[in-house]
């Protein structure tokens, strides 16, 4: 079925299985981008610019959503954290975390789209 999907914007196409990203006030999962094995795993070869730390670094801030929690993950103290974002931000030209995650989301829909994902018949896009 031919449409317009209003979250990703993509003509042609909607999600069978929309990428979660939860957030709001109140909302344990603030900013949470879940990804599946596949999407993760997709997200890190795109994003090959960076260093291997920095790829973790986009990875582990899209899945757990406060800097807090993501530091607590990586076993850095926030500050480092926030110097990854940075490098991180330099590198992507984005100006903030929520910039990064909106990033990794727009890269896998584009995955979806471009059948880089979704080939082994799991979730993914209904053409």
């Amino acid at each position: 079925m031919e449409s317009t999907d209003q979250r990703s914007g993509y003509e042609g196409i909607r999600l069978a299985r929309p990428i979660e990203v939860r957030g709001g006030a109140g909302d344990d999962g603030a900013g949470r981008l879940r990804l599946s094995l596949e999407e993760e795993a997709y997200l890190r070869r795109f994003l090959g610019g960076l260093t291997d730390r920095e790829r973790e670094v986009v990875v582990t801030v899209c899945a757990e959503g406060t800097n807090e929690d993501a530091a607590k993950k990586l076993e850095v103290t926030l500050a480092t954290l926030r110097t990854h974002l940075m490098k991180v931000n330099q590198k992507l030209g984005t100006s903030s975390k929520t910039d990064v995650v909106r990033f990794a989301a727009d890269r896998v829909i584009r995955g979806y789209r471009d059948g880089d994902l979704g080939r082994g018949g799991g979730p993914g896009i209904v053409r």
